[in-house]
């Protein structure tokens, strides 16, 4: 395989080998090779130059996570991706300082959500691979044993040398990017200072650990997507599927608290929680026709989709002319995992594509929103939350020994806010 010198110099040099060839060609034997077939051939071999750079896993080894070579902490882990259960691993090296703006955390409680079942299938590796490459993270097998959690509540025990905002012993919350590693499931967690906000300072760690994921999921959404916020989401109406889910119901009290109009949908279970959220119309999906019971219904300004494919053109379809609905479920990464890079980017092309068109044709655009951590939007939700505005939903509690149980509870679906895992002992020190 090509070495990253020899290709660099190859692309140094294809300009000057298309300059100094002839211009009528040259002959070798009773072949002629004409200027252009050269030009185009360097040209192929240019593209693949740089889509082998492109794609070239890092030379230096990875510096995102540094751990410490004598001590150890409980950590929540899998092996393998696939697998059917997680590991408690008594004695897992603890990350460490090294780069100025990190943050080391002692974790009191860490919330349970969908992309951790997404993460131990497997779900987008090549994707959060290529991600985790360009971040210096351990990847391509390196990250196992993978650390699970993406959200917490917890104290700072140490900071890096450019860190301002925070000091030791600061209360703060936190969430984690999809392929950050390693994750929140232990005592001790490494973020970088933009991730991080102060807690809630009416909540204790195991309510306030519930927010952060579903927190930034959102603001991503329906703040950077959709345009809403405290001066610009009065008297929009906004529909958000799946109302009684952690997204759901962070959403509905966000869209609530700014002053828009909601609707919802979930199960007939869900219906009165729903209502407690604030939401002013609730559909039974059980009991009513989703179809038409939102065609007898004004149309949205915003349509909030954390449902799959299955309602991308419903929900394009119930917006009123310029309206945005933006879904974050979203295909594209698990394209990569299927077709491939190649052909899994030809499909993606092709489905943008096909969106864009739609959006033109129809006036209504559909997006796709990736959560992105957000320590600034933390603090504006904690502000928030002690101003009782917003109040954290927490269906169940499980110990950090039972987290497996925990797991097994939200793989079963239909959950009512979120499921929260509390640390029994706290890490003091780094």
């Amino acid at each position: 395989m090509a070495s990253q010198p020899l290709l660099v110099c190859v692309l140094l040099v294809s300009p000057l080998a298309i300059f100094v060839f002839p211009q009528d060609g040259v002959r070798c034997g009773t072949i002629h090779i004409t200027k252009f077939a050269w030009k185009a051939g360097v040209q192929v071999v240019t593209a693949a130059c740089l889509y082998k750079l492109s794609n070239a896993k890092p030379t230096r080894k990875p510096r995102g996570v540094y751990f410490s070579s004598t001590a150890t902490m409980r950590a929540l882990i899998f092996r393998e991706y696939g697998a059917s259960a997680v590991e408690l691993q008594t004695e897992h090296p603890r990350p460490k300082i090294v780069n100025p703006d990190d943050i080391l955390v002692s974790v009191r409680a860490a919330s349970v959500n969908s992309i951790d079942h997404l993460l131990i299938s497997g779900f987008a590796r090549s994707e959060f691979d290529r991600q985790r490459a360009r971040r210096q993270l351990p990847y391509g097998g390196a990250e196992l044993p993978f650390v699970l959690g993406r959200d917490c509540s917890g104290v700072v025990v140490a900071v890096g040398s450019s860190v301002t905002k925070f000091q030791v012993s600061d209360e703060v919350y936190l969430a984690l990017g999809a392929a950050d590693t390693p994750g929140t499931f232990a005592e001790l967690v490494l973020a970088k200072e933009y991730m991080v906000a102060r807690k809630p300072r009416t909540l204790n760690h195991s309510s306030a650990a519930s927010l952060p994921y579903v927190a930034t999921t959102t603001w991503s959404a329906l703040v950077e997507k959709c345009g809403l916020g405290p001066e610009s989401t009065a008297g929009k109406r906004v529909l958000i599927l799946a109302g009684t889910g952690g997204v759901g119901s962070f959403a509905i009290q966000l869209v609530k608290t700014w002053g828009g109009h909601v609707t919802t949908t979930c199960a007939t279970d869900g219906v009165p929680m729903a209502m407690s959220l604030g939401a002013d119309d609730v559909i039974d999906y059980v009991t009513d026709n989703l179809e038409e019971a939102l065609s007898l219904r004004e149309r949205f300004d915003v349509v909030f989709v954390t449902l799959g494919p299955a309602f991308y053109q419903l929900s394009r379809s119930v917006l009123v002319e310029g309206g945005r609905a933006v879904t974050i479920v979203v295909p594209f990464v698990a394209n990569f995992d299927k077709y491939g890079k190649i052909l899994g980017t030809l499909k993606n092309i092709s489905l943008i594509f096909a969106w864009k068109l739609q959006n033109f044709l129809t006036g209504r655009n559909f997006m796709i929103s990736f959560n992105q951590p957000n320590g600034s939007a933390l603090e504006q939700v904690s502000t928030l939350v002690d101003e009782g505005k917003i109040k954290p939903v927490v269906q169940r509690e499980f110990n950090f020994e039972s987290t497996n149980e925990a797991l097994e509870f939200t793989r079963r679906g239909h959950a009512r806010g979120k499921t929260v895992v509390v640390m029994p002992h706290a890490v003091t020190s780094s």
